[in-house]
């Protein structure tokens, strides 16, 4: 359970979140700053957006802190390319069970 000191952290972060996020009015920018703060908010290497359609998904955003701690910048992003949208990858299970997954290792997934 949080203590109160806690509490107090998280709502503040949170209120200045808000604030950045009602500010933005470009929608690529906006969507940035949503994963970021998301990652930044559940302490996560990495985090990506997607645009899911009746058979696919599309990259919108992909973040990874390896490739901003090796000269990386905002600017350097995946191409967007479709994704089929089935249960064979991690994006696609998401997207079609509703169910949010946490990769302690991504480099060991079962």
């Amino acid at each position: 359970m949080l203590n109160p000191s806690d509490m107090d952290e998280i709502l503040t972060k949170m209120t200045h979140i808000g604030i950045e996020l009602s500010r933005e009015q470009d929608l690529k920018k906006l969507l940035d700053l949503i994963v970021r703060e998301t990652r930044r908010f559940t302490d996560s290497e990495a985090g990506s957006l997607y645009i899911v359609d009746d058979t696919t998904l599309t990259f919108v955003v992909a973040q990874n802190e390896a490739l901003s701690t090796s000269g990386g910048d905002s600017a350097r992003r995946f191409k967007a390319v479709p994704l089929p949208l089935t249960k064979a990858s991690l994006a696609g299970y998401c997207a079609l069970t509703g169910t949010p997954l946490n990769i302690e290792d991504a480099y060991a997934i079962p």
